[in-house]
């Protein structure tokens, strides 16, 4: 009679301990779906979703981060301090692992997808680089290592995804603001090469964004690649990024044939 109610007792505690599992695992999708949404917001182009929009057509970085970042390392961090007060630190850790996944693919995202943007100065390729430093900063942050500490991580820049995805943003915006475009092809498809993380696709779509003398941008002054060359020098400049772009059609054209 005695090992039969132990057993019993032995039966509901296990069917105790897979209903608190399952109510986890519902509870983690739950909040990480509603943590990547409002996250997707703040990098939405929409500007009667997100009113402060990046900006590619500045014509000098602002010395700080932009608005929508801003407002995104304070939404994130007032989430991340509320997740840490769940009884369940399982959760919150999950949670704050599905944030900073999602805040640096959106990252790179916005890097990626700038078809229509009209065009792009280099005022904002170094607005873009000063944002992305704020937010490494943010997570490397205290509450990130924090709830990322069970895991073994020391903030999100050691999750290897994270890592990943900050080196392609990190190569893809220094290539532009050194144009070093002769180190790029010389290396391309070497592990070894400065830029192994940059796609050429992503490049390509930046570069031909990129503007010339005759843009200015929206407060009309100028910062384009070739501001302040001569004419000779705005020619060269202006042969050389048209051969880039044709060398970068044809090393998409060959990523494609590979990857068909």
């Amino acid at each position: 009679m005695y090992q039969k109610k132990q057993n019993r007792l032995k039966t509901i505690k296990g069917q105790i301990s897979n209903l608190g599992t399952e109510l986890r695992n519902k509870a983690e999708v739950f909040i990480g779906e509603q943590i990547n949404n409002r996250i997707s917001a703040f990098f939405s182009n929409n500007l009667e979703v997100n009113p402060h929009a990046f900006d590619w057509t500045i014509s000098e970085p602002s010395g700080m981060a932009s608005q929508y970042l801003i407002e995104l390392i304070n939404y994130m961090r007032t989430t991340f301090s509320l997740l840490s007060g769940l009884p369940d630190l399982a959760v919150a850790t999950s949670g704050c692992k599905t944030a900073c996944n999602h805040s640096v693919f959106n990252l790179l995202e916005l890097l990626m997808k700038v078809d229509d943007v009209n065009f792009i100065t280099t005022g904002a390729i170094s607005q873009f680089n000063m944002d992305l430093i704020h937010m490494e900063s943010f997570l490397s942050s205290d509450i990130v290592v924090k709830l990322l500490k069970p895991e073994g991580f020391h903030g999100a820049v050691d999750m290897p995804i994270v890592k990943e995805v900050l080196e392609e943003v990190h190569q893809t915006i220094d290539l532009f603001l050194e144009w070093d475009w002769t180190t790029y092809m010389d290396e391309y498809g070497k592990a070894s090469a400065t830029f192994n993380r940059v796609n050429p696709m992503t490049a390509l779509k930046l570069l031909e964004k990129i503007t010339d003398d005759k843009k200015t941008d929206s407060a009309g002054g100028n910062s384009s690649v070739f501001a302040g060359l001569s004419l000779n020098k705005k020619d060269k400049k202006t042969r050389q990024k048209e051969q880039i772009i044709r060398q970068l059609k044809e090393l998409v054209q060959d990523w494609s044939k590979m990857h068909g």
